[in-house]
């Protein structure tokens, strides 16, 4: 088969193994990671759907909260009165508050108060009775709570299947505004969970989703199959289809005992579609690139090596063929092909001479036949020295007959500075230094012939590190030894700094003022120092060899997040640093810099050959920056937040109101009545009292989410998220009577003391917090100028 074809065939068959690899690495590589990235994302949105439903649930549960813990619904609950239910429980409250049902019952159970409201057409829809399966939770709520001490852990919340759809529901024990018994009653809050209302949250998700009950007319066969094996807390996907959508279902139970529920949200498979149509334009696109290559290496090769070579051969073939050894070829190139017509013509040219050489040869020989038989003994004699000198190819090199030198290369002589003929006729050992001759001398009687190392000796009398390297050969009946000699100074210099340069590295590693963690093997402690040890528990470096780094990681968790969020910067070879908490050999916590690298210079590294740690303790550096945050942001005396924290709070609370402008948001300014009075009557310190009793009725009577903070001598503000100005109103009003009945006991006596309040909510005019206060302040001096001890709402003026 011709050449030209053998290397077409060649690059065909380089070309499909290519093209093939490409296309089963995209099959079965690329294309299900598209898959299970957006299997990963679906997982992603159904979380934020079950989240957006939880947070509802528990809006409702916050709601229900504060109307539980009133005093005005628990005389209601003890007397019930109209014109309590149509001042508290009117249209505007529950169309406000986007609730679809209210129920009051009393302690036997029997409802007081029940009204259902469609919050999307504003107007009241039918409800003859209070919801009956929800009447024994509730009554078995009120039940329970009889005995309880923490009122405010009494609840049932949750979502149940009402005749008119999915309805978020919270349900409380009704109990006085400090949350004390005895209870009363039971309150019932709920939220219809109607199309538009799943539409908002829908959008506010990004996620298309909807709730079906279990069971219900929109149920198909599967979903029915999926809700009896699907668990609380578990997502189950399945595929519509091959390109069309996925379908992600989640489970939700129904508080009544009653019809649970299927979360049900449709995914667009946008990602693997986008997957397949990068993976169709890559195939194509690498296979013509593949197949324009190795068409223009075919070319390259026609012109650079076949074209040339058949020239070459034709050429051969026609010298062989004419006889005929004074043609010539031309080649301009300079490569190997190149080089062998020129070294071919050589050849032609050498035999074309050595043929008329020996032509005259031929007539010479009938003259002097013994001459020329000398002459070409010695021309043999020479040729197999030459031969024996390049076959072993060992660098400087000498032939020895009986330990006498009979020739040498030239390497040989440029090493010892000594001429060849100098050389020949010596004892070979006389080049070596004497300390080594009986080594080198009890090599060769043995046949040693690996190389060992020796010292040699130059002509003017210098030592030099030598490698020796020999071998015997027979030629015509006798033993000659050839020997190898490399002049090894470089690498013993480099070896004395290698050892200097590994003593030098050990006395850092050892006495470095912080810790080093070299790690080898899958995140394996492979060495550390001294200070290392010191930082993590142990007595000694060794103790911590082998040890995994998980164990000094706070948690598993913590331990995989930390690979992942550091891996790729170790890949691409970037410097880490970092603060972050490890484990001691005790288990204890301590704040320590990391600072890691890997050590293969290579771009990307190869992370199997070690990474190299610095750790440095910071606890105490740590503890001081937390104190510095706290006396930053916290008032000294009260312990509550100071004025430069809360307006940072209260500019982020505004911020998500402007985003969510439904929620509600308010804010109440209180100021101490006659406080200088206190101050001067009874002293500072007493004042101080008096200050400090405040806010620990305050942060008492609040909740979580709210913000207590101290703006002033005896000013001070509180931010409530998520209310309104009726419950922000209800809210102050306790606290004021709280303050009225409290007082400070001393020696030498009580100091009753009384709370004047503003009462400001936000509307969409509001752009900052300080306009917010700026109402609540005026209100507040519109209650102080009406004889304090009062709360009064921001009106606006006209």
């Amino acid at each position: 088969m011709p050449l030209k074809i053998k290397i077409v065939l060649i690059v065909l068959m380089v070309f499909t193994i290519f093209v093939s690899l490409n296309y089963g690495i995209h099959h079965l590589i690329i294309l299900p990671g598209f898959k299970t990235l957006e299997v990963s994302e679906a997982t992603k949105d159904m979380e934020r759907c079950v989240r957006a439903i939880r947070e509802e649930v528990l809006h409702v549960d916050i709601l229900c909260h504060d109307w539980a813990a009133w005093d005005d619904l628990y005389d209601f609950a003890v007397s019930p009165s109209s014109d309590f239910a149509e001042r508290n429980l009117n249209p505007d409250t529950m169309l406000n508050n986007r609730l679809s049902l209210a129920c009051v019952i009393d302690i036997s159970g029997t409802p007081l108060f029940c009204e259902a409201w469609d919050v999307t057409q504003k107007e009241k829809t039918v409800l003859a009775a209070f919801p009956a399966p929800l009447l024994p939770r509730a009554s078995s709520l009120v039940l329970s709570s009889l005995n309880e001490t923490d009122l405010t852990k009494v609840k049932i919340l949750g979502i149940y299947n009402s005749d008119q759809g999915p309805m978020l529901i919270s349900i409380r024990p009704i109990t006085t505004t400090r949350n004390l018994g005895p209870v009363r009653g039971a309150i019932v809050l709920g939220r219809l969970l109607d199309a538009a209302f799943i539409e908002r949250l829908a959008k506010q998700v990004e996620v298309d989703f909807s709730i079906l009950a279990i069971k219900g007319d929109g149920v198909t066969r599967e979903e029915d199959e999926i809700s009896r094996t699907l668990d609380p807390e578990e997502f189950r996907i399945q595929e519509k289809g091959e390109d069309d959508l996925l379908r992600i279902y989640s489970w939700l139970p129904d508080i009544s005992g009653g019809q649970d529920f299927l979360i049900r949200a449709e995914i667009p498979r946008q990602i693997l579609a986008q997957g397949r149509s990068t993976f169709t334009y890559s195939l194509i696109l690498i296979s013509v690139l593949a197949l324009f290559i190795a068409f223009l290496v075919l070319l390259l090769l026609r012109k650079v090596v076949l074209s040339p070579l058949a020239a070459l051969t034709d050429h051969v073939l026609g010298v062989a063929k004419t006889g005929d050894l004074s043609t010539r070829i031309t080649l301009s190139q300079n490569d190997e092909i190149g080089t062998l017509g020129r070294e071919v013509d050589r050849l032609l040219q050498q035999m074309e001479s050595q043929t008329a050489e020996l032509a005259g040869v031929n007539a010479m020989l009938k003259i002097d036949i013994e001459k020329r038989k000398r002459v070409e003994q010695e021309l043999r004699d020479s040729e197999e020295r030459f031969r024996l000198l390049h076959e072993a190819s060992f660098g400087g090199i000498a032939i020895h007959d009986r330990g006498i030198v009979v020739d040498a290369n030239k390497v040989l002589t440029e090493m010892a500075g000594v001429e060849v003929e100098k050389l020949i006729g010596r004892s070979g050992l006389d080049f070596i230094a004497p300390a080594f001759r009986e080594t080198v001398r009890a090599n060769i009687a043995s046949d040693y012939e690996a190389p060992y190392d020796a010292e040699g000796i130059r002509s003017d009398g210098s030592y030099f590190p030598i490698e020796i390297q020999g071998r015997s050969i027979p030629y015509e009946g006798r033993i000659l030894r050839m020997t190898e000699f490399r002049d090894i100074t470089f690498r013993k210099e480099m070896e004395r700094k290698l050892e200097t340069a590994l003593e030098e590295l050990e006395a850092i590693i050892k006495n470095s003022a912080v810790g080093i963690m070299f790690l080898k093997g899958g995140r394996i402690l492979y060495r550390g120092n001294q200070r290392l040890a010191d930082i993590l528990g142990f007595d000694t470096p060794e103790e911590m060899v082998g040890l995994s780094m998980t164990a000094l990681h706070l948690s598993e968790e913590r331990f995989f997040e930390f690979g992942e969020n550091f891996f790729d910067r170790l890949v691409h070879g970037e410097q880490i640093q970092v603060e972050y908490q490890l484990r001691k050999k005790g288990g204890f916590p301590v704040w320590c810099t990391l600072s890691g690298k890997a050590i293969d210079p290579a771009a990307p590294p190869d992370l199997s050959k070690g990474v190299v740690w610095m750790v440095d303790d910071i606890t105490e550096k740590r503890a001081y920056q937390e104190k510095l945050k706290d006396m930053a942001t916290t008032d000294y005396l009260t312990e509550l937040c100071n004025r430069r924290h809360f307006m940072e709070l209260g500019k982020i609370e505004l911020e998500r109101q402007k985003r969510y402008a439904h929620r509600g948001l308010s804010l109440i300014m209180l100021d101490l009545d006659h406080f200088k009075t206190i101050n001067d009557t009874h002293g500072h310190e007493i004042g101080d009292l008096v200050l400090k009793t405040f806010a620990y009725m305050g942060r008492k009577a609040l909740r979580d989410v709210d913000v207590f903070a101290r703006v002033g001598g005896e000013e001070f503000v509180i931010l409530l998220p998520e209310t309104d100005l009726m419950g922000a109103f209800a809210i102050a009003e306790r606290f004021r009577q709280a303050c009225e009945r409290s007082s400070v006991t001393l020696d030498k006596g009580e100091i009753s003391f009384t709370v004047s309040l503003g009462v400001a909510t936000w509307n969409s005019s509001i752009e900052k917090i300080e306009n917010l206060m700026k109402h609540a302040d005026e209100a507040l001096y519109r209650a102080k100028k009406k004889g304090r001890n009062l709360v009064e709402c921001y009106k606006k003026s006209r």
